[in-house]
């Protein structure tokens, strides 16, 4: 395993660490509960206005109806849920930089930036310093990324 994901994998296991501490809570998950309460007694006085107002609404009823137990779904397994979500694109992502690069390594893009524009500066100072010191008149305008000269 490389240095790059075994520090995805500790930034993960950490994030999931702090998600359950938070959700695990009194306080929070408290507060958690009575947000989703308020707003589902919301949903319901706003169904029974329509009601009121309007009639019977049988797919607005069942929307809101549906809506209330996915929530309740994604919150009972959110953890689960969420992982095979991030799994899928990161992939997804992984994929599509393997078939543009030939590299799977998650921080290869931001190592080829880092590098390139290392580079980029150390070039530009060594010039100017050259310029400057009347060692080197001029070396043109050459700036190098990655390994191709531009």
């Amino acid at each position: 395993m490389s240095a790059s994901n075994t520090f995805r994998d500790v930034f993960s296991q950490s994030i999931t660490r702090f998600v359950d501490m938070l959700i695990n809570n009194g306080d929070i998950s408290w507060f958690a509960t009575a947000i989703l309460v308020v707003l589902f007694v919301i949903l319901y006085f706003t169904e029974v206005a329509k009601y009121m107002l309007i009639g019977i609404d049988k797919e607005s009823i069942i929307q809101s109806t549906l809506m209330v137990f996915a929530t309740l779904l994604i919150i009972a397994s959110y953890q689960l849920l969420f992982d095979n979500v991030h799994v899928l694109f990161d992939e997804i992502g992984l994929s599509i930089q393997e078939a543009a690069t030939g590299k799977r390594d998650p921080f290869y893009l931001f190592n080829w930036v880092t590098y390139s524009l290392t580079t980029i500066f150390l070039l530009e100072y060594a010039r100017w310093r050259r310029h400057l010191c009347g060692t080197l008149v001029s070396c043109g305008h050459c700036f190098a990324i990655g390994h191709v000269p531009y």
